[in-house]
């Protein structure tokens, strides 16, 4: 129980208050910010990300973003027909990201490069996810599949490792040539040469910086199939309570002696009533009282 001094002198009510402590009270120098973790009973997407780089440039990377849109555009040409399809990942399962009836050309494009009005050449194809970066879900049997023909398989999905590219979740690479060539990693560049996407001596970024993949006429199609575990639970049951994350930014707390974070209350007695803007100090605290009552009250760090 804590005492709350008054000054002056006079015939006193005794009253008891019951106040809750609120307000920036002083917390630990060691706290930290909780950053978002996975929640292994929870619901997630992904998305399929692709650049384009013979001339026109088409893009979505579908990163996960507040602005994430599903329209395939190029700065110099503008929007391009294509259909993108998320998947909503629900536990451990199999599950297809797609690009659909999408359209690579656009005859009154003016190349620099002749008869390079039709994009044929991919240098980015991923899974982008809200997945929070995390070495508990895994990725496997990741195939990419275009226009009826699968083009490469990963058994085990090679991750991102930028932290910028996977800040809004995790990302797996299909196909990358400005990451093979600038990071010269060997899994990428090997699995080029496994499909025969790439020559023994085509090891940088070559015309167009892409793998010729596209026809660059008609409507094509591009799909990636892939493997997720780790969850609790599987695709189609229910999983248990899922367990919040943590926010970004930890809220603060109290505890009686002053530290920690969040709320607390106290027994505190008085030997006058205190009214509402009446102060109060406790442990060297100064506090407000918002609403007081004779046998309780609220009050407020001021």
């Amino acid at each position: 129980m804590f005492k709350i001094s008054k000054r002056g002198v006079g015939v006193l009510t005794i009253l008891s208050l019951t106040v809750a402590l609120w307000g920036n009270v002083p917390v630990n120098n060691d706290t930290k910010a909780a950053t978002a973790t996975v929640d292994l009973n929870g619901t997630y997407h992904a998305s399929l990300g692709i650049q384009t780089c013979t001339s026109i440039w088409y893009e979505n990377l579908n990163y996960y973003k507040k602005t994430k849109t599903n329209v395939l555009s190029s700065s110099q040409d503008g929007d391009t027909a294509g259909t993108f399809t998320e998947a909503t990942i629900a536990g451990n399962g199999t599950y297809t990201v797609s690009l659909t009836n999408a359209v690579f050309n656009n005859p009154n494009h003016k190349s620099t490069l002749d008869n390079y009005a039709d994009e044929q050449h991919i240098s980015q194809l991923h899974v982008a996810t809200d997945i929070p970066d995390n070495e508990t879900i895994k990725f496997t049997n990741l195939s990419v599949n275009i226009n009826g023909t699968e083009v490469v398989k990963f058994e085990e999905a090679f991750m991102e490792n930028e932290s910028s590219y996977k800040a809004n979740g995790m990302v797996a690479i299909a196909l990358n040539k400005w990451r093979a060539s600038k990071d010269k990693n060997t899994v990428l560049i090997d699995k080029m040469k496994q499909y025969n996407l790439v020559d023994e001596t085509d090891t940088t970024v070559s015309l167009g910086g892409g793998y010729k993949l596209l026809n660059g006429t008609g409507e094509e199609n591009i799909t990636i199939t892939f493997t997720v575990s780790g969850f609790s639970y599987n695709y189609g049951e229910t999983p248990a309570t899922a367990t919040p994350q943590p926010s970004a930014t930890a809220a603060p707390s109290s505890s009686s002696s002053g530290s920690g974070s969040g709320n607390t209350t106290a027994t505190v007695s008085s030997d006058t009533a205190l009214a509402d803007g009446a102060t109060a100090t406790v442990d060297n605290l100064e506090y407000t009282v918002t609403n007081s009552s004779a046998d309780g009250g609220t009050v407020a760090l001021s």
